[in-house]
């Protein structure tokens, strides 16, 4: 078995994989022991590592537990299904692969005397065959790891020198995945037995094919693990590592290079002289918990004094059973139950008024480790509310506990109001505009800060009521009020002329930039007056505001 660095045991763990099928064949199934006894657990064989939760890394682990485990093992199997090597059964010949060995073709060409360059005979030579001893008459009759007649394999007459490349192929891999470097070896002559290593894009692995003590012909697997972080295009290599001359003869088969698997498997060790309770030490808020002893007991004796297999229980605090079984073993059992007052309410965080949007929270602090579910299938924590109706939300906190909560939500009219149309007055100084609120039982605020029903206007400007019902809802209107100031004028005291015939006296507007109509039926802004009587003008300014006076 190669050597496995713990680093990379470690991260092995990373795979999160798990499988139903058995991976620890003794025992078979969840077992139960007495008190104080040991059991063994044996792993199916096949795997390239095992690791047990408690750390041991054997195929077989006896335990002692004093209460009942569960021990998981997690085994890390070569994909097989998935292979990246190319004819690395070499079954095609000369192909997919490298080698900075010389090639023998064929063994005409190995046994021909004197022996030639690049015959078997030659060391820093290979071949791909079905038999050794044809390509070497010192060479062992070793067939492929097959053991089929037919079945080729790469022979070799290893180098003297260290770091040759022996076999070389370039794949493709996935990022970030684990990978088993596989391949079978075998002596094919007695003496100096072959030292290869494993190398990944020229590095070594540090993991060895060492032959030392095998017989010849027996084929045996080594492998290498090995992680491609980021890495999608590799060179993987096996390297002689013999710096001995004599022997070191050899063949390979079937090399691999394959994702590894992990599965994981967990069995469960019962110990008698304890009663499990399992996952029931917390209490809801307004709940019952049900305490079962188990299937095992002949007669049962609870701390409550109930003589039952099962007890219910709406309290906090420490209950015990002692229970017997048919062959007259005790099993006791303690259980302390806490109680969970996880709870919650429904906030709204406004009056709720039509075309608004009402926002649905709960009371808490936190959610972390919380689920929501809201009785229209959503899961958020918080909703907004646009129509009328029942909201019921329900929490599930990490204990299992779940609380609900409703809350009945209706939309309110709006105090929809006009303050009419855009608005244009003539006023003499001092003078003022009323405006006043459509709508009655309300509370009313002008932008100009009054708060009463209506408001007296002297200037002109944007004018704006924010109206709230007793419901709390609100709406808002505005106008535009112009106010333009009236020409205000004085044609004087009435007056008396003495006049000659054909004599006049002129009457002048005192104001300009005006219209001007005298009763008369003349426009200008003065006239002429040769006869007694009642003179009236009607003087418009540039505003468009008129004022009269007479003399």
């Amino acid at each position: 078995m190669l050597r496995i660095c713990r680093s990379l045991i470690l991260l092995l763990f990373l795979f999160n994989y798990v499988c139903a099928n058995s991976q620890i064949i003794v025992p078979r199934a969840d077992t139960t022991i007495c008190e104080g006894a040991k059991v063994k657990l044996v792993a199916k064989p096949g795997s390239y590592m095992y690791n047990w939760d408690n750390g041991m890394l054997s195929k077989e682990i006896i335990v002692q537990p004093n209460k009942t485990t569960t021990y998981t093992l997690d085994v890390y199997i070569p994909r097989r299904e998935i292979e990246l090597i190319n004819n690395g059964n070499f079954q095609n010949g000369r192909t997919g692969f490298t080698s900075e060995y010389t090639y023998c073709p064929n063994t005409y060409t190995s046994n021909l005397t004197p022996h030639p360059y690049n015959s078997l005979y030659k060391e820093g030579v290979y071949a791909i065959g079905t038999n050794a001893n044809a390509y070497h008459s010192h060479f062992t009759n070793c067939n492929g790891y097959s053991g089929s007649y037919y079945d080729k394999m790469l022979i070799v007459n290893g180098s003297a020198r260290s770091g040759v490349v022996v076999w070389s192929q370039k794949i493709k891999v996935q990022p970030y995945t684990f990978y088993a470097f596989s391949a079978q070896a075998c002596n094919v002559i007695g003496s100096n037995p072959a030292y290869l290593e494993f190398r990944i894009d020229g590095v070594l692995m540090n993991d060895f094919i060492d032959l030392s003590g095998r017989p010849t012909c027996e084929w045996h697997e080594f492998y290498s693990l090995w992680n491609s972080s980021a890495k999608t295009d590799i060179e993987i290599s096996i390297i002689n590592r013999n710096t001995v001359s004599s022997g070191n003869d050899y063949a390979l088969d079937n090399i691999s290079f394959n994702p590894l698997e992990q599965i994981t498997y967990s069995l469960n060790v019962f110990v008698q002289g304890e009663v499990n309770f399992g996952d029931k030490s917390i209490l809801c808020k307004d709940s019952i918990v049900e305490l079962d002893a188990g299937e095992l007991g002949h007669s049962f004796l609870w701390s409550t004094g109930e003589t039952s297999r099962k007890i219910k229980v709406d309290m906090p605090g420490n209950y015990s059973v002692k229970l017997t079984l048919e062959n007259g073993c005790v099993q006791n059992g303690n259980i302390k139950i806490d109680l969970d007052n996880f709870d919650f309410k429904l906030l709204a965080d406004k009056t709720t008024c039509i075309g608004e949007t009402v926002k649905l929270k709960t009371d808490l602090s936190s959610t972390d480790d919380i689920t929501a579910l809201w009785n229209d299938g959503s899961d958020e924590f918080e909703k907004d509310v646009i129509s009328s109706g029942k909201y019921s939300l329900q929490l599930t906190n990490k204990n299992g506990c779940v609380q609900r909560d409703t809350m009945d939500i209706e939309f309110f009219a709006k105090p929809v109001f006009d303050l009419g149309a855009d608005q244009t007055h003539c006023l003499k100084s001092g003078e003022s505009v009323e405006l006043i609120a459509p709508l009655d039982d309300c509370t009313y605020l002008w932008n100009t800060g009054e708060t009463t029903k209506s408001i007296s206007i002297s200037k002109s400007g944007k004018y704006l009521l924010e109206l709230t019902n007793k419901l709390g809802c609100t709406y808002k209107d505005s106008l535009n009020i112009i106010i333009n100031e009236i020409p205000v004028f004085d044609l004087g005291a009435d007056q008396t002329h003495c006049l000659k015939s054909g004599e006049t006296v002129e009457l002048v507007a005192p104001l300009d930039d005006c219209t001007y109509l005298w009763n008369t039926g003349e426009s200008t802004k003065s006239i002429s007056i040769s006869k007694s009587g009642k003179y009236l003008l009607e003087l418009t300014n540039k505003l468009g505001c008129t004022y009269k006076d007479s003399v």
